[in-house]
């Protein structure tokens, strides 16, 4: 067993997989919904094991999808952005921010 927490809360989880851009967890015992809305605001969290000390840590996280199988057993998955997204992310921050000062400052004026 492995051990997911995430704003708080621990969950345990059956089995977690990670490749270059997601991680995905196994959770049971949960209801589809409740894990849905729990993780659809993520954005950091924490891996343990057994013994619960923490073996990954993950940030910057999205959520991409909660699938529920017949028997129950729930499979959650989060982006990890690469590099090149967190880049494009900040840059259009800098842009936004940018563009509001932009229009406070000529914005009263024609």
């Amino acid at each position: 067993m492995e051990y997911i927490t995430a704003n708080g809360v621990e969950y345990a989880a059956k089995t977690v997989t990670t490749s270059t851009n997601s991680i995905s967890f196994v959770i049971e015992g949960q209801k589809i919904g409740d894990i849905e809305t729990a993780f659809r605001e993520v954005t950091d969290l924490t891996v343990s094991g057994e013994d619960k000390e923490v073996y990954g840590t993950y940030s910057s996280l999205s959520f991409e999808s909660a699938m529920v199988s017949e028997d129950g057993i729930i499979t959650v998955v989060m982006h990890i952005p690469s590099s090149q997204e967190l880049r494009i992310a900040a840059l259009e921050t800098a842009v936004a921010e940018h563009d509001e000062a932009i229009a406070e400052i000529y914005g009263g004026e024609s």
